[in-house]
């Protein structure tokens, strides 16, 4: 049974489930630490510096190339940001306690 996280509106999966540890395929390549599954998206405009744009373009292309999966750009974004996010202790606390101050409010 999958258990998913209410996170500040976006539920998911345990880390475990979402985001594998890197492992090494049966031919010993590495694999990428992102996973990617569909789900419903908006559309947002941002500016990125133009070598961060060409890493994410070869990173999508790296995980194409060692699962055979194909991200889009935005899906690579969307993920490495959620792993940020999970991985971050004190982003997770000031959530904790923004979350609690909002809810003492009503």
């Amino acid at each position: 049974m999958l258990k998913t996280i209410d996170w500040r509106g976006l539920e998911r999966r345990k880390e475990k489930e979402i985001v594998p540890r890197r492992k090494l395929t049966e031919s010993g390549a590495i694999q990428p630490i992102l996973c990617f599954e569909k789900v419903d998206h908006e559309v947002v405009k941002h500016k990125l510096d133009v070598r961060v744009l060409q890493t994410l373009h070869q990173y999508a292309r790296f995980i194409n190339a060692v699962s055979g999966i194909e991200p889009s750009t935005d899906e690579v974004i969307e993920k490495a940001l959620l792993k940020v996010f999970h991985s971050d202790a004190g982003f997770k606390q000031w959530l904790r306690e923004e979350t609690k101050d909002k809810g003492n409010l009503g």
